[in-house]
């Protein structure tokens, strides 16, 4: 289902806060959908139709929403989330359109779910996220704004004295909540969403780099990210800098044998910033050419078709069996379920039974930051030593 979105809306009020410049930058700019979020409507859309209409999500298994089929995995997701909007007693509101225009004019966003208990006088406000990214958490979301709209919205339903936010994340396991009093919840809506609305209208919006960048549609004329950008690659001593596109390449294994180890380690640390801002160049780039605008040295040629695919199954299906006689071995591939699909479709007794039978290759040591919470693998020196020897 598509919806329009608001400058102010909860998917972006915690980007507004961090960065009031933003509201700015972005404003009158078309968001670019991609694969990933099509996907995660598809979900929303079905999980929707199943809190509205009852049922669970395995029966529309072969349904379609946004142009997405519904299989078991698919299924087992948006379950996830169904079960714990049912979990809280009360009135539900399902993609409720809500408004904090008190606080901010003009602001207003979709949520996902809320259940309103007027016996306990308390509201759950639900978000679910589809992402297998990174994990979201309660309090830097939307949530809080959609908690502030529904405040306003069923204030003569109940005098609300608990708010509690919930994230629902079944792709990665994972669930975060957050429980706020009204006053504490209020507050926050007086206080920095309010604070970040009027810096927003200043003639010079303060301005702030960081994670909340990440999906800007300002980035490409913001010169603070910019900055931010050049700082980082200064610090790791990186030999490029974006904004008139210098490159001193490092070559050969040699060379970077010869780099100092402190400023090697500095180095790779920045490179997920290198491959971000280069990926964006080239995102900015292929849209520009896209609109007609001319870049010097580019052009815009035709990539690589597609995977080829049946424009109707069902019909090539009869075709196979019934014009072409074809065994059922010859005209179908089936496969059993992986450890991880199985898992969604069977509870954990009958789980426990497979469990014998599954096994599980160790990750793979990554390389990060000596900071990282996780501890160190050790290295198995001895075979090292012995292939110098």
């Amino acid at each position: 289902m598509t919806r329009a979105h608001s400058l102010w809306g909860g998917s972006v009020i915690q980007r507004r806060i961090a960065c009031p410049l933003s509201a700015r930058l972005e404003d009158g700019k078309a968001g670019r959908s991609s694969s990933y979020a099509e996907a995660g409507t598809a979900r929303h859309d079905c999980a929707e139709d199943v809190l509205r209409n009852g049922g669970d999500a395995k029966d529309r298994i072969g349904q379609r929403f946004n142009g997405h089929n519904v299989d078991a995995e698919f299924a087992a997701e948006v379950q996830v989330y169904v079960d714990k909007v049912k979990a809280y007693p009360g009135l539900q509101f399902i993609e409720e359109e809500v408004n904090y225009d008190r606080y901010v004019p003009g602001g207003y966003g979709h949520l996902d779910a809320a259940v309103l208990d007027v016996v306990d006088e308390r509201l759950v406000v639900l978000d679910a996220k589809f992402g297998r990214g990174h994990r979201v958490t309660a309090l830097d979301s939307g949530l809080p704004a959609y908690a502030v709209g529904m405040l306003e919205a069923t204030a003569d339903l109940c005098d609300v004295a608990e708010v509690e936010l919930v994230i629902v994340q079944p792709p990665l396991d994972h669930v975060d909540t957050a429980i706020l009093s009204t006053d504490e919840l209020r507050a926050w809506a007086e206080g920095p969403l309010s604070a970040a609305y009027e810096e927003a209208q200043r003639e010079d919006p303060p301005s702030l780099a960081g994670e909340h960048c990440t999906f800007c549609k300002g980035k490409p004329e913001c010169t603070t990210y910019a900055e931010a950008n050049r700082a980082a690659a200064d610090v790791a001593n990186v030999p490029i800098v974006f904004d008139d596109l210098e490159v001193a390449e490092v070559t050969g294994m040699g060379a970077l044998a010869a780099m100092d180890r402190d400023q090697l380690g500095k180095l790779y640390l920045q490179l997920d910033l290198v491959r971000r801002r280069c990926d964006e160049i080239a995102e900015y780039c292929r849209d520009e050419v896209s609109a007609g605008r001319e870049i010097p040295g580019l052009k815009l040629v035709a990539g690589r078709k597609g995977t080829r695919k049946w424009t109707d199954e069902a019909a090539v299906e009869r075709m196979l069996t019934k014009t072409f006689r074809l065994r059922k071995d010859e005209a179908y591939v089936t496969k059993v379920l992986s450890p991880s699909q199985a898992e969604k479709v069977l509870s954990k007794v009958r789980m426990n039974k497979l469990s014998g039978l599954i096994s599980q290759a160790p990750g793979k040591p990554t390389l990060v930051a000596a900071d990282d919470p996780r501890p160190s693998v050790a290295i198995a020196f001895d075979n090292l030593e012995q292939n110098d020897e």
